[in-house]
């Protein structure tokens, strides 16, 4: 189950009662105020691994987490925690994959820009000591792929973003190819990307004196009719580009790859 550290927003609604002469009064009124905010005014959360230098586990870190630990999986917006062999219950909704350029965390971090794949800046980078992609001015050129999820937390289902690059760029590949291979059942035809969902854990990898923690993935079983229709909507919501790939590399945190050996 998650856990919340620090930062807890819970929906206090359900914490509090309107009295009799109120209820219809706000009926009349549901929804209302927010008619101008769109999909890019709301913060979509991030969801990824701890490694064992994340600032999730360093006390001296403004997004320290006491409950943290390498290798949980975390979401960034409401502080949520999942036990690593626990793990957390996904939809993926859409794909995108870019060339993020970022300022690395020695120079102060920060996103800069979001290249398409074929971007010429690839063949002025050279790898830095940590195998990186550096352009002549210090920026890193991060290939990341992002997959746009729903997942299950202590809220219900809820949008998300999990963005693989690095070492976890075969899982992402991995990913896709099991869900290339789904079949609606009862046919030969290939599924929609959101018909079934996934559990994800994380396990401990190691490569010469390097360790860290990858994302392990299994189909868990078809959505329920409700969680079609959301994760549908997430997808047309993406294809329309209301969810662009810079909507996630700023709530993804892309330059926490020096966290991984290489």
């Amino acid at each position: 189950m998650a856990t919340k550290n620090q930062v807890v927003a819970m929906d206090e609604a359900d914490a509090f009662e309107l009295a009799a002469d109120m209820r219809d009064l706000v009926l009349e009124d549901a929804g209302r105020g927010s008619e101008n905010v769109t999909s890019n005014d709301v913060a979509i959360p991030y969801i990824g691994i701890i490694q064992k230098m994340s600032p999730e586990v360093d006390e001296a870190h403004a997004d320290y987490l006491p409950n943290a630990k390498a290798g949980m999986i975390f979401q960034n917006v409401n502080k949520l925690l999942w036990a690593k062999d626990e793990g957390i219950n996904v939809i993926n909704c859409a794909y995108d994959r870019k060339i993020i350029e970022w300022i690395p965390r020695e120079a102060g971090g920060g996103l800069v820009a979001i290249h398409e794949l074929n971007t010429p800046l690839m063949a002025e980078a050279r790898p830095n000591d940590k195998k990186v992609p550096t352009l002549p001015n210090g920026h890193n050129l991060i290939d990341t792929s992002t997959h746009f999820v729903m997942y299950e937390g202590p809220f219900g289902w809820e949008p998300a973003i999990i963005s693989m690059k690095s070492t976890a760029q075969k899982k992402s590949r991995l990913w896709n190819a099991l869900i290339s291979q789904q079949l609606i059942p009862g046919t030969q035809e290939s599924a929609p990307r959101w018909l079934y969902t996934w559990r994800l854990t994380t396990a401990l990898e190691i490569k010469d004196q390097n360790n860290w923690y990858n994302w392990e993935i299994a189909k868990s079983g078809l959505v329920t009719k409700a969680n079609y229709l959301r994760a549908k909507k997430f997808n047309e919501q993406f294809r329309s580009g209301n969810l662009s790939a810079e909507t996630a590399a700023a709530m993804a945190k892309v330059d926490d790859v020096e966290e991984i050996p290489f």
